[in-house]
């Protein structure tokens, strides 16, 4: 087989393995992103930092939107806590009140229960939690997206695990046989190698973006990564243009 159509295999294999990748990380980033906007009246500059929320669950799956409140104070705080997430429409909500009742040094967390009833688009649940001040404790608030798969097979934790598994093998056997199969490696070749590499590592780093919820970050790293996309392809389609009018001008010749 020669070397070229090995080349090729090898990038198809490692391509597929990064888009896993970019397929977590990108339904994690759509779903925050559309999640900023919701119930955003009131803002904070600082956020809630504890909120935590699963970024993908099955049709039939419980999803559970969580924070934690410590009280760093020395006396009985009783912070309110509301929760508004989705429901099945962007303009209807559900809301949620907890008044918390956190000793000294003690920490209390509280959970909202969420299913794909909730969702948007029937695709997207969104969710906003507020910590009003009292005490030690500032008004902070944060959201979050859920994406909601269109299967009860498996569950959004299973999925993620099965697609990153996926990735993983396709694109560490792309490069591993990259460098098996094409030795000596020459310059052109490792160029593009080096160049895959980073298309890999790019779309590592949106998928964990996505999974923590750090969606300004990761549509920073999308862009880059298509970016790197047109390069790698513009750069094939050249030299295989230069490949075919070397041919021609030998058949010529």
């Amino acid at each position: 087989m020669k070397k070229q159509t090995l080349e090729n295999i090898f990038i198809i294999l490692i391509s597929i393995g990064a888009l896993c990748f970019v397929l977590i990380g990108g339904l994690s980033i759509w779903a925050d992103l559309e999640a900023s906007v919701f119930n955003s009246a009131r803002r904070t500059t600082e956020r809630l930092s504890t909120f935590n929320c699963p970024s993908i669950i099955s049709e039939n799956e419980v999803g559970i939107i969580s924070a934690s409140f410590t009280n760093t104070s020395e006396r009985e705080i009783r912070p309110r806590i509301q929760t508004f997430v989705t429901d099945s429409y962007v303009i209807l909500m559900q809301e949620q009140i907890d008044t918390l009742i956190i000793a000294p040094g003690e920490t209390t967390s509280v959970e909202v229960k969420v299913t794909a009833d909730n969702a948007v688009y029937n695709r997207l649940i969104l969710a906003r939690m507020h910590q009003f001040n009292y005490g030690p404790l500032p008004y902070r608030n944060a959201s979050c997206g859920i994406f909601i798969l269109g299967t009860s097979f498996i569950t959004g934790s299973q999925f993620i695990t099965l697609i990153v598994i996926t990735g993983l093998i396709l694109s560490l056997s792309g490069i591993g046989l990259w460098l098996l199969k094409l030795k000596p490696i020459v310059w052109d070749r490792l160029t593009t190698l080096h160049e895959m590499i980073v298309f890999v590592v790019l779309a590592l780093l949106i998928m964990i973006a996505g999974l923590v919820s750090r969606w300004i970050f990761g549509i920073f790293l999308i862009v880059i990564w298509l970016l790197l996309v047109v390069g790698i392809i513009s750069q094939k389609v050249l030299s295989t243009n230069d490949g075919s009018n070397q041919d021609k001008r030998h058949s010529i010749e």
